[in-house]
């Protein structure tokens, strides 16, 4: 009987030990977003850059630093829960949101072009293979009817 109480008790220390989360507080399925460098080294080994297209994808990725980034304000994080809330009770989108949202799209947009017209057609169509995350992904992905 003490056997198994010891080995109860055993065995629910580790899972709890298992279950936590790692010391900096960041999910294990969150890893830390990609630096302006890392993103550009990486372009580089995919791509096969020369040392200009390097040079220039460098200075174009610190152009747009924030576009490669990204959001980092909630990544990893859950929103508050809300309890039963319907959906007439959630904020609508601002016209300030839309702008911003539409600026950012431009930006984006602008980033892809001169990046095209720096890399030759086959690096350009690998780095969009690469890249499928950063792309919109609507409840129709996958259904090109």
């Amino acid at each position: 009987m003490k056997k198994i109480m010891l080995t109860m008790i055993a065995a629910m220390t580790m899972s709890l030990a298992m279950a936590q989360n790692p010391s900096d507080g960041r999910p294990k399925n969150h890893p830390e977003p990609m630096t302006v460098e890392q993103i550009t080294t990486l372009m580089q080994n995919k791509l096969g850059l020369t040392d200009e297209q390097y040079a220039k994808v460098k200075a174009l990725n610190d152009k747009y630093a924030d576009i490669l980034k990204g959001h980092q304000g909630m990544r990893g994080q859950r929103p508050p829960r809300m309890g039963n809330i319907d959906n007439s009770e959630f904020p609508q989108m601002t016209e300030e949101m839309k702008k911003m949202i539409e600026e950012h799209r431009a930006k984006k947009q602008a980033y892809e072009n001169e990046l095209k017209a720096i890399l030759s057609s086959s690096q350009y169509t690998t780095y969009q293979s690469m890249m499928p995350q950063r792309r919109h992904r609507g409840p129709a992905e996958g259904n090109d009817k």
